[in-house]
C-alpha cells in the first residue's frame, strides 16, 4: 500500500508541487494591462510568447551588398578625401569607417581605417581601387562595415513602424552566420494586415531623393542641389490632400540650413526667382531616380527667397498617388537605405495556418506523452510504472511551459522541435530509473530500492552531461532558431534531471517497494 504520508514529506514531491505552482501562475496571464495590448493581437489564455510560425506574420531575411577593405596610409581625419580618391576608380558609393579596434589612444597618429564600397563589387575590383588610389591594403571580405549594418537595420525599423505603426511589433534585428561570417538581418512582422504583402516593397524601396533645378531650359539640363540628407526629417508630413488635384497627395518638408542656403542661392542664380524666366527654371524632384516632381516656385516663395528671408520651409512634392506619397513621406523620414540590400528569403503564414500549426503542436506533444506512457506499460505490463510516466511527462511540460512564460522565450517550431526532444530524452531516463528498479527482481527493501536507484542516476547524469554538452556550441553560435532548439533542450533536461526524475524516483519507490 502506497504510504501517502512518506510521500508528503519527501522534499522531491515538494520540489516538483513548487514548480508546477510556480509554472501554472507564470503561464496566466496575471496583471495584464488590457489597454497596452494592441486590439487587432490577441493576447491569447496564457502569457506565453508565439513567434511567427504559431502567430502567424511575415519574415524576411535580408543581406547588404557591399564590399569592405582594411586600409592604411591615410589619417581617417580626410576621410573626404579618401573617398573622392578612391571613388575616382569605381562606379559605386566609397565610405571611410574607423571602427573601435581601429582607434588609437591620444598622442599617436592614426593611420588608415575600413574603406566600404556600397554596391556590387568583388573584393579584386576593391582592393585594386585602394592600391590605385595610393593606400595600402590589409585586408578584405564582402560586407559591410558594422556602423552601416546598423544604420540599415535602424533605417528599416523606422520604415516599417511608420508604415505599420509601432504597435504592429516589427522586430529588425542583426546575426551572424558563425561559420561563414556573414552578416545579415531579419525582420519579422507578426499578424496578418492590410499591409503586410507590401513589406518586402517597404524595406527594398531604397529611398534616395534629390532636388535639381532646370539650369538650361532648351537642353533640360539640370544642376543638383541637395539629396535627402538635406532635408530635415522631423519637418517631413505625411500624405496631405493635394488642394489643386482631386484624389492627388502631396508631402511637405523643410531645408536643413546648409541645403536651405544651396537652395537659395541656385534658384537666384538661375533666375527661378525672376517673374520673367521663372517658368523657364523650375526645381525639379526625384525619388529613386524617377521624376516626381517639376513645377515652378510660386512667387510667395520666390518673393521670400529674393528678398533672403526664406529659412528653408515651404517646399513639397505634389501630384502623387497615395501609395507613392506614403513611399516618399517615409523615405524622407527614415533616410535611403545606405547601401543596398539583397532579399535572401520571404515568407508569409495567415495567422489562421499559425493557430493551427499551435494546435497540432501542443497535441503532438502531449500525443508523444500518452505513446510513450502506452509503449512502457506495453513493456513492463504494470501501470504503477506506466501512468507515472505519464504523469511526470506532462509534469515536465508544465514546467518548461512556465519557465519560457516566466523568463518571455518565443514559443516556435524549434522550440516545439526541443520541447519534444526534452520528452524523448526523459522518457529515455525514467525507462532507465524502471530497468535499474527491477533489473534483479523485486524491490524487497527501501535500501535495495535506493542502491539500483542511485545506479540509474549515475547513468542518467552521465547521458544529461553529454547531452547538455552538445546542445552549449549550437545555443551560442547565434544561428537563430538552431540556437533555441537548444536552449529549450538544455533548460528542459536540468528541469528533469534536477526535479522530475528524483520525484519520479521517489514514487515508484512507494510503489515498488514491497511493505514487511
Amino acid at each position: 500500500m502506497v504510504n501517502y504520508a512518506r510521500l508528503a514529506k519527501d522534499w522531491r514531491i515538494w520540489l516538483l508541487a513548487v514548480v508546477l505552482i510556480f509554472s501554472v501562475v507564470g503561464l496566466v496571464p496575471i496583471g495584464e494591462d488590457p489597454d497596452a495590448i494592441d486590439d487587432d493581437r490577441d493576447r491569447g489564455l496564457t502569457a506565453l510568447t508565439f513567434g511567427l510560425e504559431l502567430e502567424g506574420g511575415t519574415f524576411v531575411q535580408l543581406s547588404p551588398v557591399g564590399t569592405t577593405v582594411d586600409a592604411t596610409g591615410f589619417d581617417p581625419e580626410n576621410a573626404d578625401e579618401v573617398e573622392a580618391n578612391v571613388g575616382e576608380f569605381v562606379d559605386v558609393p566609397v565610405r571611410v569607417h574607423v571602427p573601435e579596434d581601429l582607434r588609437v589612444a591620444p598622442g599617436e597618429d592614426p593611420d588608415g581605417g575600413e574603406i566600404e564600397f556600397r554596391g556590387e563589387i568583388s573584393e579584386e575590383d576593391a582592393r585594386s581601387a585602394v592600391e590605385e588610389a595610393g593606400y595600402g591594403v590589409e585586408d578584405s571580405r564582402i560586407g559591410v562595415a558594422q556602423e552601416t549594418l546598423n544604420d540599415l537595420r535602424d533605417s528599416i525599423q523606422l520604415r516599417l513602424d511608420e508604415q505599420l505603426g509601432e504597435g504592429a511589433g516589427a522586430e529588425v534585428s542583426v546575426r551572424s552566420n558563425i561559420f561563414t561570417g556573414d552578416d545579415f538581418i531579419v525582420v519579422e512582422v507578426p499578424g496578418e494586415r492590410e499591409e503586410d504583402g507590401r513589406i518586402v516593397d517597404i524595406i527594398r524601396t531604397q529611398g534616395e531623393f534629390e532636388i535639381r533645378a532646370v539650369s538650361d531650359p532648351e537642353t533640360d539640363e539640370q544642376v543638383h542641389i541637395t539629396s535627402g540628407e538635406g532635408i530635415d526629417r522631423g519637418s517631413v508630413t505625411p500624405p496631405l490632400e493635394d488642394q489643386d488635384r482631386e484624389g492627388a497627395f502631396r508631402v511637405q518638408f523643410q531645408l536643413e540650413s546648409q541645403a536651405a542656403e544651396t537652395f537659395r542661392d541656385t534658384m537666384i542664380e538661375i533666375g527661378a526667382t525672376d517673374p520673367a524666366t521663372r517658368p523657364d527654371h523650375p526645381p525639379v524632384m526625384y525619388f529613386n531616380n524617377e521624376e516626381v516632381f517639376r513645377g515652378e516656385l510660386n512667387p510667395t516663395l520666390a518673393n521670400s527667397i529674393a528678398e533672403s528671408t526664406w529659412e528653408g520651409g515651404g517646399l513639397s512634392v505634389t501630384g502623387l498617388d497615395r501609395d507613392q506619397a506614403q513611399l516618399v513621406s517615409v523615405a524622407l523620414r527614415s533616410g535611403a537605405l545606405p547601401t543596398p540590400i539583397e532579399i535572401s528569403s520571404s515568407s508569409t503564414i495567415s495567422p489562421r495556418q499559425g493557430e493551427r500549426f499551435k494546435t497540432f503542436s501542443l497535441l503532438i506533444a502531449f500525443l508523444a506523452i500518452l505513446g510513450v506512457g502506452a509503449a512502457i506499460y506495453s513493456r513492463y505490463r504494470d501501470l504503477r510504472i506506466a501512468v507515472p510516466t505519464v504523469l511526470v511527462g506532462l509534469a515536465e511540460v508544465v514546467a518548461l511551459l512556465g519557465f519560457s512564460a516566466v523568463f518571455d522565450f518565443t514559443v516556435d517550431l524549434a522550440y516545439v522541435a526541443g520541447l519534444i526532444a526534452v520528452i524523448g530524452t526523459g522518457v529515455d531516463d525514467l525507462i532507465i530509473i524502471a530497468d535499474e528498479v527491477q533489473e534483479r527482481g523485486r524491490v524487497t527493501s527501501a535500501e535495495v530500492y535506493r542502491k539500483r536507484l542511485k545506479r540509474a542516476f549515475i547513468i542518467i547524469g552521465m547521458a544529461a552531461t553529454t547531452t547538455i554538452g552538445a546542445m552549449i556550441p549550437l545555443a551560442y553560435l547565434g544561428l537563430g532558431q538552431i540556437s533555441g532548439f537548444a536552449v529549450v533542450t538544455i533548460i528542459g533536461v536540468l528541469i528533469g534531471v534536477l526535479v522530475t526524475r528524483p520525484a519520479y524516483g521517489s514514487v515508484l519507490r512507494e510503489l515498488l517497494t514491497e511493505k514487511d
